[in-house]
């Protein structure tokens, strides 16, 4: 009875969760959809911008998100919220971006698939002063160093190191990028100042 009990309150908080999700998208300007986030338990870091997107599977409310500081999310964008998804600072994802933090063939109906292709659940992390081009899919389990561009339309499913241009599906190291100078805070402050 108890365990019965159990059961179906995580199904009306997932539906309460999901309920969230919905109106968030209804929030009209970018970095009021983002505060709205940091007070719903997700991290997010200041001047973040967030378009309307959607984010799917917050059975664990919005937790699994951060969103370090000075960051964008495109439009249409989906962020798979079961596995952790982790977005450095200066960092852009364009609209139409697919972020899966899952791979599941039907475990929840008992598939005959799993048994070859398990369920599996794994963090997306995302390095600092990346732009991710749009339409690109990322699958669970990657990391992205920092200073990476990846071409609209690729489908990453392994880790890209630091400095590196990469496209295609797979996405391949295409050409190694030049070591950039990390913006001063003399920078930083002339940006926040302009904002004001």
């Amino acid at each position: 009875m108890v365990e019965r009990i159990k059961v179906n309150f995580r199904k009306v908080q997932h539906g309460l969760w999901l309920i969230i999700e919905k109106l968030l998208r209804w929030c009209v300007h970018p970095w009021l959809r983002a505060r709205a986030l940091n007070v719903l338990g997700a991290r997010i870091a200041a001047h973040v911008r967030i378009d309307e997107i959607m984010l799917v599977n917050p059975v664990l409310g919005f937790k699994n998100l951060s969103i370090d500081h000075d960051s964008y999310i495109g439009t249409g964008t989906i962020i798979d919220l079961i596995g952790k998804v982790e977005i450095g600072s200066h960092t852009s994802i364009s609209p139409g971006c697919m972020l899966m933090t899952h791979s599941d063939p039907g475990s929840q109906f008992g598939s005959g698939l799993c048994s070859v292709f398990p369920r599996r659940v794994s963090t997306i992390s995302i390095g600092s002063h990346v732009w991710v081009g749009a339409g690109t899919i990322i699958l669970a389990g990657v990391t992205i160093g920092d200073y990476v561009v990846i071409g609209a339309g690729s489908l990453v499913n392994r880790s890209l190191p630091d400095h590196v241009l990469a496209y295609g599906q797979p996405a391949r190291v295409v050409k190694r990028l030049p070591e950039l100078a990390v913006p001063t805070d003399k920078y930083c402050e002339k940006k926040a100042d302009s904002e004001l």
